[in-house]
């Protein structure tokens, strides 16, 4: 396995969340905005939401978005990336 990284929902608070995780943790922290992505299926959506933010340092790597169809409640709010080496690893 290469990495095993939490991926964080929030409603509407992503960006200062993973603002405030770089400043305490440190890592390079790059954001993707709905108006950044200029997708056509979230024409609707909140333009400032985040879409994507991925903080990254030698020894972490973090991952987050804002919640677009709102739905998710406190504490269900979190899901873990396992990123594989290869097919067989991830069979």
């Amino acid at each position: 396995m290469k990495h095993l990284t939490p991926y964080l929902f929030f409603n509407g608070t992503c960006k200062n969340a993973m603002e405030f995780y770089q400043k305490t943790l440190g890592g390079e922290l790059k954001i993707v905005t709905v108006a950044d992505a200029k997708q056509e299926m979230f024409k609707n959506a909140k333009q400032d939401s985040v879409m994507h933010a991925y903080l990254k340092s030698s020894s972490f790597q973090l991952m987050a978005s804002d919640n677009m169809s709102g739905d998710t409640d406190i504490g269900d709010s979190v899901c873990i990336i396992i990123e594989c080496s290869d097919k067989k690893e991830v069979d």
